[in-house]
C-alpha cells in the first residue's frame, strides 16, 4: 500500500508527520535524534531532519556495521555529509568513525515501519 502512494501523497504525508512529531514534547527537549533515510516507499524523514536541524539538534542515522550482520550503528548526519550505499543499495552516511553514537545516547530513535494496531503492536 505504501508503496502505492504517489508522490504528493507520500509528500502530504511526510509534513503531516513532521507537524505533529514536531509538537511533542520529547522532540522539542531532545538534543540528539536518530532518523532515516526513506527507501521503497517509505514516509520521507527530510522536512523533520530539516527542523531539526534548524532547531539545533543533532541527528544521527543508521549505519549497518561492516563485519557484524543484524547489527547498526549510528552516525552523525549534517547537511554535507557524504552518503554512501550499503549493501542492501540504501542511503547511509560515510563511515567516520569519530562522528558515531552509542544507542544508549540518543534521545529519539524515529524508525519506519509497515504497519500498526489501534493498542501500537
Amino acid at each position: 500500500m505504501r508503496r502505492a502512494l504517489d508522490d504528493d501523497e507520500r509528500l502530504r504525508r511526510s509534513e503531516n508527520l513532521c507537524r505533529q512529531l514536531a509538537r511533542q514534547p520529547l522532540f522539542h527537549t531532545s538534543r540528539k535524534i536518530a532518523a532515516y533515510l526513506p527507501a521503497d516507499g517509505e514516509i520521507e524523514t527530510q522536512p523533520l531532519i530539516e527542523l531539526a536541524w534548524r532547531r539545533g539538534k543533532q541527528v544521527y542515522l543508521p549505519v549497518l556495521v561492516p563485519f557484524l550482520s543484524n547489527r547498526l550503528w549510528f552516525a552523525r548526519f549534517e547537511p554535507d555529509t557524504r552518503l554512501v550505499s550499503n549493501r542492501y543499495g540504501i542511503a547511509e552516511p560515510e563511515l567516520v568513525h569519530r562522528k558515531r553514537i552509542a544507542p544508549q545516547a540518543l534521545d529519539i530513535v524515529l524508525a519506519p515501519l509497515v504497519g500498526f494496531d489501534r493498542s501500537g503492536n
